[in-house]
């Protein structure tokens, strides 16, 4: 299965996510008629606000029990908000995926917790408690790489997601973690997500996906393709375990076997029947952590 493949096999998982309603995908397939400036901007300006799903009771309960303190991150240029559990174990940082938040590792840091090791969670910039309206993936990487450096050293990283692919550059940035935990990681090339993210407002995804990596590079100086996996992960010599369920329609099993070939050490464990989600609440999963970071 080749890479084009993989996207177009994810197409309907992307659907799903967004939900977007027909109309839009109208008016913007109007508006590249018009200007496809304007529709590159309207296409990063969506591509780039997080959704705001509902938050559970147990969610609720998380940011209640934990007081959370704002972290200024250089890198980033933005102020988060950060909680921690202090233990007198190993420190483990938990980075949470795109629309997603740091209650949403209730589960595993519950069970960690129990462990006494000291839990750092993130609620990534527009996500959570943290402000701001929009956020990418490379400043995902520029938070972790911040956070590590500032209140680190940290033994172990544990990503969902993008947050996955955020621990992955942070380490390529130059952080040191003893073990690298992967749970259902978003990409491994970078073009792949943008690709599906176009195709859902039937407009040219050749075209589209060029001029939105021009779009940042012009502002940002840095190059979106160069944050996928499948430029470094090979460099990566951390410990790294990749945990990702076969049934996973938002991120294909196929990225995980991709990033297991390229790092020399790691371990793969494919799991059934879990979806993108339920990897962060399955009791197995969280067991085979806590098995590989006490190894």
């Amino acid at each position: 299965m080749n890479d084009s493949q993989i996207t177009e096999s994810q197409k309907k998982g992307v659907k799903v996510f967004y939900r977007l309603p027909k109309w839009l995908s109208i008016s913007v397939k109007l508006l590249n008629v018009i200007s496809t400036k304007l529709t590159t901007r309207f296409l990063w300006n969506v591509f780039t606000k997080p959704l705001d799903f509902r938050m559970r009771d147990v969610e609720k309960n998380f940011y209640k029990e934990n007081k959370s303190k704002d972290f200024f991150s250089e890198t980033s240029n933005k102020t988060i908000k950060i909680y921690n559990i202090a233990g007198t174990g190993p420190k483990i940082l938990f980075v949470h995926g795109w629309s997603s938040r740091a209650s949403k590792f209730h589960k595993i840091i519950s069970e960690f917790k129990s462990q006494n090791f000291d839990i750092t969670m993130v609620d990534m910039p527009a996500h959570g408690q943290s402000l701001s309206k929009r956020s990418h993936l490379p400043e995902f990487s520029d938070v972790v790489y911040d956070l590590s450096k500032n209140n680190g050293p940290y033994d172990t990283i544990i990503g969902h997601s993008m947050g996955a692919i955020a621990a992955l550059n942070a380490a390529n940035m130059g952080q040191k973690f003893r073990n690298i935990i992967l749970i259902s990681p978003a990409a491994y090339r970078i073009e792949a997500i943008f690709r599906n993210f176009v195709s859902l407002f039937g407009l040219s995804e050749d075209f589209y996906v060029k001029s939105m990596f021009d779009s940042f590079e012009a502002k940002d100086g840095r190059k979106p393709i160069d944050y996928g996996p499948d430029k470094f992960a090979s460099d990566i010599k951390s410990r790294c375990l990749i945990i990702h369920s076969e049934d996973d329609a938002q991120a294909s099993f196929k990225v995980a076997e991709k990033i297991h070939a390229d790092i020399e050490n790691s371990k793969l464990i494919m799991t059934e029947d879990l979806g993108h989600m339920r990897t962060l609440t399955d009791e197995k999963v969280i067991t085979k952590i806590g098995e590989f970071i006490s190894s």
